[in-house]
């Protein structure tokens, strides 16, 4: 079986480890087919740390740190390497690709930003709540909007369902 890296944020994660992210959105771009096919199997890339030095290697995942209890003290933080870095034999996480399809950006429905692991919030202190809609729209800015795909260009994207496994890690570093 051929593993192919899929990165996500910490925040991500930890909504896949939570059991309510089960689809990811990623850009179409023009003349490409999608990435993923259905039956593909994906290894998630996400931020980690390696602590120790060979044989007693462990590995700290950032999506389980999400408030990290040293923040502002003088106890040292885990150097988190980025998710781009991450060697497959050391992913936890694996999707198996259930169903592609290609939409616009803007089609998402409330259940669809529910299943992308977002969430109905009520803003603090407030009557006022804020969709899960909303919310992923917020989510997709933060990733795309720098890059001049923003919510407001509804751009086409593939739309990946997927099932998860956790899977033990074989260290060889």
């Amino acid at each position: 079986m051929k593993l192919k890296p899929i990165a996500f944020k910490a925040n991500l994660v930890r909504a896949i480890l939570d059991g309510k992210k089960t689809v990811t959105r990623r850009i179409a771009h023009e003349d490409k087919s999608p990435k993923y096919s259905t039956g593909d199997t994906l290894y998630i890339r996400e931020a980690f740390a390696v602590l120790g030095a060979p044989p007693n290697i462990d590995i700290l995942y950032k999506a389980d740190f999400p408030n990290d209890p040293r923040e502002g003290t003088n106890t040292p933080r885990p150097q988190w390497r980025p998710a781009i870095h991450m060697p497959k034999n050391i992913a936890r996480l694996i999707l198996t690709i259930t169903g592609v399809r290609k939409e616009k950006l803007l089609k998402i429905t409330e259940e669809g930003a529910k299943a992308e692991g977002c969430e109905v919030r009520q803003e603090f202190a407030t009557p006022f709540f804020m969709s899960a809609r909303e919310n992923f729209k917020n989510l997709w800015n933060d990733i795309y909007l720098l890059k001049g795909l923003g919510w407001e260009t509804n751009p086409e994207v593939y739309v990946y369902e997927f099932e998860v496994k956790k899977r033990e890690r074989k260290l060889k570093i």
